[in-house]
């Protein structure tokens, strides 16, 4: 058997909650493979095509094919390659997973939500030393949480046009052909609250678009928290900048989907 490389920065402590159950073998599971740009310590040049940043950014042929080869020999299915995105999603079995990486995962619970979780580094075997970054999904504890508070008596509000106001928001501009895009970790928005919100404020009602990432859904009701942060999110984004284009892309809460939801957006051809 090969030598194994530890990809740096993979070790994790002990996760939250408590210790269920030794995950299950034949639970299906997708992770995302980060890989390494083809150039080290590429140029910062100015703006460029997308094209021109895939070519100059992206990952390497070689290193895709190392990837696939590693997949094929572990009995793992290669879902998706993205060269400009640098990443690989492969899908297997937990008892897949395991072996490849050299994890053990768990079934862990913490308040309301089961979470599958592991502890220590991935490793892979010495073919791939420095070609992978990361590798995510193996983990699906929970990576964020909300952060707002509602205030119960407020002696003052202000609508997002008016906080604008006091930021010195260019007057006379809406954000007409812009697209503005918003990412999301659980939660949603209602779309008829959102078109009662700007009649009330008396703007025009902008164009929302949602982008699902790794089977994340705009779910308003399921996570009341979150929910006020998306609308939050698409409240004062949707009443300034009424003229642009809205993509809310919502992922799941975990670092497979924090990553996932970042390339996908920098890297959308429908609406960037």
């Amino acid at each position: 058997m090969d030598d194994r490389w530890i990809i740096p920065g993979s070790t994790r402590t002990r996760p939250p909650g408590e210790f269920v159950s030794v995950a299950d073998p034949n639970e299906s599971v997708t992770v995302t493979v980060r890989v390494r740009s083809k150039h080290a310590s590429p140029p910062l040049p100015g703006h460029l095509l997308r094209d021109e940043f895939a070519a100059a950014y992206g990952a390497g042929e070689g290193d895709l094919e190392r990837v696939d080869a590693f997949a094929s020999e572990n009995g793992l299915h290669v879902v998706e390659r993205d060269a400009a995105r640098r990443t690989v999603r492969l899908e297997g079995t937990v008892a897949q997973m395991s072996a490849a990486f050299g994890v053990s995962l768990g079934t862990y619970a913490l308040g309301t939500t089961t979470f599958r979780g592991r502890t220590g580094t991935i490793s892979l075997p010495s073919s791939l030393t420095n070609v992978v970054e990361g590798v995510f999904g193996l983990d699906t504890r929970p990576q964020a949480r909300p952060r707002s508070r509602v205030a119960v008596h407020a002696e003052t509000s202000f609508t997002p046009p008016q906080v604008a106001a006091l930021y010195d928001f260019p007057t006379g501009v809406d954000g007409s052909g812009e697209t503005l895009a918003i990412l999301e970790l659980g939660g949603g928005y209602s779309a008829s609250d959102f078109s009662a919100y700007c009649k009330q404020l008396g703007v025009p009602e902008p164009s929302v678009a949602v982008v699902t990432v790794d089977g994340a859904t705009n779910s308003p009701g399921t996570d009341p928290d979150s929910d006020t942060e998306v609308m939050l999110d698409v409240e004062v984004a949707g009443t300034i900048a009424h003229g642009a284009r809205i993509v809310v892309y919502f992922a799941p809460n975990t670092d497979q989907g924090f990553i996932d939801v970042v390339t996908t957006a920098v890297h959308d051809t429908t609406y960037a």
